[in-house]
């Protein structure tokens, strides 16, 4: 055999298999796809779900994933039929866990979208629980710091307050028909965002007022301050409203809801065109869809600190008592009662 003959045939075996090869890709292809649409019966708690074997497989480097990773690892022969599409597979998948937990968590694999329930603290913390041990946390929660770690920096979080008292200090000096105002804005804890509430006030005062009229500053993480210059009474009034507004929506996205709010006016007793008006807001907490500092006791499992509890103080009666004591009968001795005086 001529060496040029030899060349042709030692090139022309690889060009054979790799058609092969193409063409067995070509077979699998469509198996795959089969195999991973196929319909799985997962029984959770004695509770049935029935989801695609994609679904559960949508995140495949999580430990949610490899609880069904052995019914992905079933190779399909090339030469084996492919199933018609009218006939489905069903697996039978047993998962101990709380129902209504998997199915937060496969409605989640469906929609990308997961919110934590508010009125229903046990089921609350056991779905935090599960998104961790399952390794979904940082696909459910992606904004969240649990890892401890944003940007590389420390995370710093925040627990607010289960009542949050907020006054609106309005100073008012009238002057012939015009008001100038200053007005402090004072939140009672740190973790409420002022930064972000002046700049929706300023936003919601450039469509109202001029700028001319008033200027924002912020002082610190509880306090913000408002002055004003020479204002009439609609617009004084257009201000004032404007900033209660802002400062009950704001707190109400921070997760409080409004329980009270009285007015408390404290006029100078030096300059009687002086007034001060304290609007007094008082929230209550209540719980956000989303993942919150409060929900790291349930990241922390066996890791946190045990408190014991005690009776701090004995429950207190109402009401008159009467008391019997051992040692001091309720009558005296029959020798030393006296004479029936009315006889």
């Amino acid at each position: 055999m001529s060496f040029d003959r030899r060349w042709a045939w030692q090139h022309a075996r690889p060009m054979s298999s790799m058609c092969e090869h193409q063409e067995c890709a070509r077979v699998h292809r469509p198996q795959e796809r089969t195999h991973m649409n196929r319909i799985i019966k997962v029984n959770v708690g004695g509770r049935y779900f029935q989801t695609r074997l994609s679904t559960l497989l949508r995140f495949p480097d999580t430990p949610f994933a490899k609880m069904f990773e052995g019914l992905a690892s079933t190779s399909i022969a090339p030469s084996t039929p492919s199933p018609s599409p009218e006939v489905t597979e069903n697996e039978d998948v047993f998962v101990d866990a709380n129902p209504d937990v998997f199915e937060k968590v496969l409605g989640f694999l469906r929609t990308n979208h997961i919110q934590l329930p508010l009125n229903d603290e046990g089921l609350r913390a056991e779905l935090v629980h599960h998104l961790k041990d399952w390794g979904l946390m940082p696909q459910a929660f992606p904004a969240s710091a649990v890892d401890g770690a944003v940007e590389g920096e420390e995370a710093h979080l925040i627990e607010l307050p289960d009542v949050c008292v907020v006054q609106v200090c309005d100073h008012m000096h009238h002057d012939q028909g015009v008001k100038r105002h200053a007005m402090t804005i004072t939140y009672g804890a740190d973790g409420f965002q002022l930064r972000k509430l002046a700049q929706m006030i300023r936003r919601d005062l450039n469509q109202q007022l001029s700028s001319t009229y008033w200027q924002c500053y912020q002082t610190n993480e509880r306090a913000a301050f408002f002055a004003t210059t020479k204002v009439a009474n609609g617009a004084a009034d257009i201000l004032t409203t404007s900033i209660t507004q802002q400062v009950v929506q704001h707190t109400e996205r921070l997760g409080y809801h409004l329980a009270t709010s009285y007015v408390t006016l404290s006029p100078d007793v030096v300059h009687t065109s002086v007034r001060m008006l304290i609007h007094n807001f008082i929230f209550r907490r209540v719980r956000l869809p989303a993942l919150e500092a409060a929900d790291e006791a349930a990241l922390l499992g066996d890791e946190g600190d045990e408190v014991e509890t005690y009776q701090n103080f004995e429950p207190r009666p109402v009401g008159p008592q009467k008391v019997q004591w051992t040692d001091s009968p309720s009558r005296p001795p029959r020798q030393e009662v006296s004479s029936d005086l009315w006889k």
